[in-house]
């Protein structure tokens, strides 16, 4: 049954522009009943972040149509990818990429190149993983970050940004002989000194 492995997802595109088949698609809000889109970029969280699919069809603006969740697209372009591999979203809007962003761009999973192809004749499969950032885990709580800042334990289960202390570790060197060992110097004296050997 193809329809228990398609997820398809009527939207309406007021975005300003055309979307065209196969872009990449993100959630703006709604209008009626059905989610509105426009095209997502891997630039920004605002545009990355509420990724939904790939448009089924080219969806005119003002219009409604079938962004692709999960499943099998065919009659794509996909020269560009690598058959096999993850696609990923790109930073340029609605395009799909085999090449992970590099941070602080956003990395969202679309799904896999299926078929390598130029024209119409690429298939890709549809399966987003939008991935979390550091705060959205379930036991980070974050608030208020500051630079030099870091993660600590807290005795009721979560990961909690803290101002580390002022001179609590000095300084990290190499040692000349042997060249893998580092010495990390403590200097509030209640710590030792530590060698850590590679």
């Amino acid at each position: 049954d193809a329809s228990a492995k398609t997820v398809l997802i009527e939207v309406r595109n007021n975005s300003g522009v055309t979307i065209p088949k196969g872009a990449a698609v993100y959630v703006t809000g709604s209008s009626g009943t059905r989610v509105t889109v426009a095209l997502a970029d891997a630039s920004l969280e605002a545009t990355a972040a509420g990724t939904l699919g790939l448009a089924q069809a080219e969806i005119a603006n003002n219009s409604d149509g079938i962004v692709m969740a999960v499943g099998k697209l065919t009659g794509l372009n996909t020269s560009a990818l690598t058959e096999g591999g993850l696609i990923w979203l790109s930073e340029t809007a609605g395009q799909l990429t085999s090449t992970r962003p590099t941070q602080p761009a956003h990395g969202v999973v679309l799904g896999y190149c299926v078929k390598q192809g130029s024209g119409t004749s690429g298939i890709v499969y549809v399966k987003v993983d939008n991935g979390l950032e550091l705060d959205e885990l379930h036991d980070v709580l974050i608030t208020s970050p500051a630079t030099g800042q870091a993660l600590v334990y807290s005795s009721d289960g979560l990961w909690r940004n803290t101002t580390v202390a002022a001179g609590l570790v000095a300084y990290v060197h190499t040692q000349a002989t042997p060249a893998t060992t580092w010495t990390i110097n403590h200097n509030l004296g209640r710590y030792p000194s530590v060698e850590l050997f590679n």
